[in-house]
């Protein structure tokens, strides 16, 4: 079994320009209500959604045959994966289930639920099975209290052992001859959303990097760039967290999550050299010339 992935409307666009093709997600299921329960004494608000649904190895089979074959990376190793040869920081404790479903007749939707003790992600696109995330706990564990998304779920099957679910990155992003991408540089919480756009704009930047002649300079640009956006998420991640806290679990996240906080704002990098455009960065010195 293979999850499905959200697809922003901004991050199709970004994939349809980069493959030359902007019928890359016609036959896509969509998203277009998202339902939210977000703090178990609260009531459900139901909002307009528009994403597309895609299982990861179905879009990097679209793409791939689209995209012209990359040119050697000069000698360099790129890691995509786990293990690196540096040192992982990792801000949190949860795991993650993932599990496909049988729906009962809710379709072209999704429903985000939070309990004392985690929360429950569920996609349902047009057909009759669905993808369900849990956070915190077993699926059928929260489940048995849920009130949002339990309705909609017809019965589990393959649910997948726990994967970790909190925000990871490593230090360093680069050493002699190997430069981290993916989750090799860092990992986000799947409750934010933006995994797919987030890889797509990190691979562009490591592309430049490697054409630019990877030196030192743009190498320390990139882990810089990469660092700021890991503060955002986390950033973002404390913003979702703390209205939905409801025990000691949430406060142990959030506590881990300020953690981050601390760590990357200690390791900030504000003299920025390069700026991006197109597929190459570029000198500041040059544009102000």
């Amino acid at each position: 079994m293979r999850p499905w992935i959200l697809v922003s409307d901004a991050a199709q666009r970004l994939l349809c320009d980069l493959a030359a093709d902007q019928e890359l997600f016609r036959d896509s299921p969509r998203i277009r209500k998202r339902t939210v329960l977000w703090n178990p004494a609260s009531e459900a608000v139901t909002l307009d959604h528009s994403a597309a649904i895609v299982a990861e190895h179905d879009l990097l089979a679209r793409l791939w045959p689209k995209i012209l074959q990359a040119s050697p990376a000069g000698g360099w190793t790129i890691l995509a994966a786990p293990p690196v040869p540096a040192q992982q920081h990792h801000f949190g404790s949860r795991k993650a289930c993932i599990a496909e479903v049988d729906l009962h007749d809710a379709r072209e939707a999704c429903w985000i639920e939070s309990f004392d003790r985690g929360w429950l992600f569920l996609i349902a696109g047009t057909g009759s099975r669905g993808s369900l995330i849990a956070v915190g706990a077993r699926p059928e564990d929260l489940l048995e209290s849920s009130r949002c998304v339990a309705p909609h779920v017809a019965a589990l099957r393959d649910v997948r052992t726990e994967l970790p679910a909190y925000p990871r990155i490593a230090s360093p992003m680069f050493g002699e001859g190997w430069l981290a991408c993916g989750t090799a540089a860092m990992a986000l919480d799947p409750l934010c959303g933006d995994g797919c756009g987030h890889a797509i704009r990190e691979a562009i930047l490591a592309s430049a990097v490697l054409r630019g002649g990877a030196d030192t300079g743009l190498l320390e640009h990139y882990e810089a760039r990469l660092r700021v956006t890991f503060e955002r998420h986390l950033a973002l991640c404390r913003s979702f967290y703390a209205p939905g806290r409801a025990g000691s679990w949430w406060d142990r996240e959030l506590e881990l999550l300020d953690h981050g906080l601390e760590w990357t704002r200690a390791h900030a990098f504000t003299e920025w050299r390069y700026r991006l455009e197109g597929f190459d960065l570029v000198p500041l010195a040059t544009n102000r010339a």
